[in-house]
């Protein structure tokens, strides 16, 4: 089985190769977010809660989209199969539904777990963290899916979670250091003190950057999610 670091190599030369398609997937969710920023503006707290409702329902929607499309475009990539590229948007609305059901399951059983004590949590997390791609790759729907995914780590839970959680803190955690010296970089030349940028309600700008980085970082969580899991999936059978 392919180390973390190898499947990250992996999934970097299919976000290189395919970088227009999936960063122009990502940037969907930069219409929900000024949405957001525009909703901030509304004076009437009842219609701005509305409206933020709403909002993040639509961003839920596009996210799992989003998601549905990647795993698809990673699955074909991973067995060198050709991709109907003008097909793949409808592919992705038609998953929408049962991606939405597994992923509500999981949510209660995973809150559920950390409402208990955080060990349970943890468990459930890695259990269950593979639900999604179950149920995109090999049509797995509702529980079966959640069964699907804890088949995985059945057996060898701390190589699961070492798996689930290794590559995504360290690109979070690259990302943050990246988006920290750029806010600094920004601040420096706009002349902005720190005690502005640490405070409640610090300057809109610094969180467009923080924002917008997150459209290039997010396919590259998802696509190793994906290869992830064809590699546990190959290596219990």
């Amino acid at each position: 089985m392919l180390s973390p670091l190898d499947i990250l190599r992996s999934a970097l030369a299919l976000y290189r190769k395919q970088s227009t398609l999936i960063i122009g997937y990502a940037s969907w969710l930069l219409l929900t977010y000024a949405a957001f920023i525009l909703s901030s503006f509304i004076s009437n707290e009842s219609v701005q809660f509305a409206t933020v409702f709403f909002i993040q329902i639509a961003d839920t929607l596009l996210y799992l989209w989003i998601l549905s499309i990647l795993t698809i475009l990673t699955l074909h990539h991973t067995h060198d199969q050709q991709l109907d590229l003008l097909t793949l948007p409808k592919k992705g609305w038609d998953l929408i539904k049962p991606v939405i059901w597994v992923s509500l399951l999981q949510a209660l059983i995973m809150l559920g777990g950390f409402l208990l004590v955080i060990i349970p949590g943890i468990v459930f997390t890695v259990w269950f963290a593979y639900a999604q791609e179950a149920v995109i790759i090999d049509n797995k729907r509702g529980i079966e899916a959640l069964t699907a995914s804890r088949q995985l780590s059945k057996g060898r839970f701390f190589t699961v979670l070492w798996y689930t959680i290794s590559i995504p803190l360290l690109i979070f955690g690259l990302y943050l250091i990246f988006a920290s010296g750029l806010t600094g970089i920004i601040a420096a030349l706009l002349k902005t003190p720190l005690d502005i940028i640490v405070s409640e309600n610090p300057p809109l700008w610094i969180d467009m950057v923080f924002s917008v980085g997150i459209i290039f970082v997010m396919p590259l969580m998802l696509i190793y999610s994906v290869m992830t899991y064809l590699q546990l999936k190959e290596r219990k059978s």
